[in-house]
């Protein structure tokens, strides 16, 4: 090594020496080594993206052949940090899978009920007006996940405002929309929470944490299993 810079010790993890010293001495990374090596034994350019082994940053590597065809053949290595823009791609991808986990449950809902009405259950009117109503509360939740989508595409665009919202009212909408795969499973749902308990939140989004919560416990139930849903306030 005969010249490096103060970015190449951060993405190698520790200082370089000023003298002249083997590379191996700072390169740990056995890809970026070899890549190295390989540009001396062959005087061709190479480039790949890799992992630095002591910090864990993601780099995008060059490595040039200089004075090629001549006794005095040096090799220049480029280091590029991307670690912030892989960074960007997983939490975009997480993003995905969370919208697309979100948007399942008001779907599935609307469509379940939407089904069963069809399979007759619209000739009861008590019936009817029931599971209409459910199928246009899961399409207003639908529209609010869609209009937070957009609001988390636009940060600056503001936020909804907090209200108090009473628990149990909030629990017992929640658990309506899961009626029918409640039954189907033959579970027994147990609630316990103070008639009188309210929380001064985002309703939109508490009702979207409650739901996913019993989501989840239906879902992923046992048949003839019970769901407990308990609330309590403290300090």
């Amino acid at each position: 090594v005969l010249l490096a810079n103060s970015a190449m010790a951060e993405l190698v993890g520790h200082p370089i020496q000023e003298t002249k010293h083997d590379y191996f001495d700072d390169i740990k990374t056995y890809r970026l080594a070899r890549m190295i090596e390989h540009t001396y034994r062959n005087q061709k350019t190479h480039h790949k993206e890799l992992t630095m082994l002591n910090t864990q940053k993601s780099v995008d590597a060059s490595v040039i052949a200089l004075n090629r065809g001549t006794a005095e053949l040096q090799v220049l290595v480029i280091l590029y940090d991307v670690t912030y823009l892989r960074q960007v791609e997983q939490m975009q991808l997480d993003f995905v899978g969370n919208v697309s986990h979100e948007l399942k449950t008001p779907v599935t809902a609307i469509s379940g009920f939407a089904e069963t009405l069809l399979a007759g259950a619209k000739d009861d009117p008590k019936t009817l007006d029931q599971f209409l109503q459910i199928i246009y509360d899961e399409s207003s939740r639908l529209t609010q996940l869609i209009t937070d989508i957009l609001t988390l595409s636009r940060p600056d665009s503001g936020q909804a405002q907090a209200k108090a919202v009473n628990v149990l009212d909030l629990v017992n909408d929640a658990l309506k929309s899961l009626k029918q795969p409640i039954a189907e499973k033959g579970l027994e749902v147990k609630t316990d929470v103070p008639k009188d308990l309210t929380i001064t939140t985002v309703p939109a989004k508490f009702s979207q944490v409650v739901r996913n919560l019993l989501n989840n416990a239906v879902f992923y139930n046992r048949k003839d299993g019970v769901v407990t849903v308990t609330a309590t306030a403290d300090e």
